[in-house]
């Protein structure tokens, strides 16, 4: 009686399965292969990334270099570019013509999608997994499409993991630094900040991390860079309340850049 129970939920699950299976199948999948974007990735020079809920981020590229505009200016990751431009070669067969679709039942209304543009081409915007294949629903144009892929989560993830680690900003010149008590400014050497580069960078929110000192970074331009000098469990951050991020220093780097009188 027991296995007759099992072999019928068995069955009933077999048959939900196929339902959905069907009911998210293409019209048709003998589609040639087709990519999802025209440029090459050596001629992108601006990604832009809309998110629902999270600051929206734009990434220019000048002289090579890949840097934020976006939510706020700063240097980034070079690797994390990397990533995304990889996206440029994804190609999928499995295509609906998107004009008599209701986007909304994909997650694809293009007012709550995540979306990936890259230079002045049509935004790809992001969609639901497909229950069965696992693929993702995307839309470019009057496309919708399915495929495997694996940036959406670095495109949705925190702004701060975007960020370049380097505590005096690119192309900047670094003229003096202040220090609070106990640490010893005169002992400080502007070439050790210049070379100083974080571990990791992170969210703050400096309510719930109170400062123990603040330092002062004199640069160029009379601009004057302030970090908050946070110490939990054993690890050294710097903070940038403007920012809302902070940086993890190495533990071999604490002494050197803070020098104690």
């Amino acid at each position: 009686m027991k296995k007759r129970v099992v072999l019928n939920i068995v069955l009933i699950l077999s048959m939900i399965a196929l339902a959905i299976f069907l009911w998210f199948k293409p019209v048709s999948e003998a589609n040639p292969e087709q990519s999802i974007s025209t440029v090459s990735k050596q001629a992108v020079t601006s990604i832009r990334i809309e998110r629902p809920q999270q600051a929206d981020i734009h990434l220019l590229k000048s002289d090579q270099q890949w840097t934020m505009l976006k939510p706020f200016p700063h240097a980034i990751r070079q690797e994390k570019v990397e990533q995304i431009l990889e996206f440029i070669g994804a190609s999928t067969q499995v295509q609906y013509s998107a004009l008599d679709i209701n986007l909304a039942e994909f997650e694809l209304d293009p007012s709550k999608a995540l979306s990936l543009q890259f230079n002045n081409e049509a935004k790809i915007q992001f969609g639901m997994i497909h229950p069965v294949s696992y693929e993702r629903y995307i839309l470019y144009g009057n496309i919708m499409a399915l495929l495997k892929e694996s940036i959406y989560g670095v495109l949705s993830s925190d702004v701060a993991s975007f960020l370049d680690g380097s505590l005096v900003p690119l192309g900047r010149t670094l003229v003096k630094i202040d220090l609070p008590a106990p640490y010893d400014s005169s002992q400080t050497h502007i070439d050790i900040w210049k070379t100083a580069k974080a571990i990791e960078v992170l969210n703050w929110e400096s309510e719930n991390e109170p400062s123990q000192g603040k330092i002062q970074l004199h640069l160029d331009q009379q601009e004057i860079l302030s970090y908050d000098i946070l110490n939990s469990r054993d690890e050294w951050f710097l903070g940038n309340a403007k920012l809302k991020v902070k940086y993890q220093i190495p533990e071999d780097w604490v002494e050197r850049l803070l020098p104690k009188s």
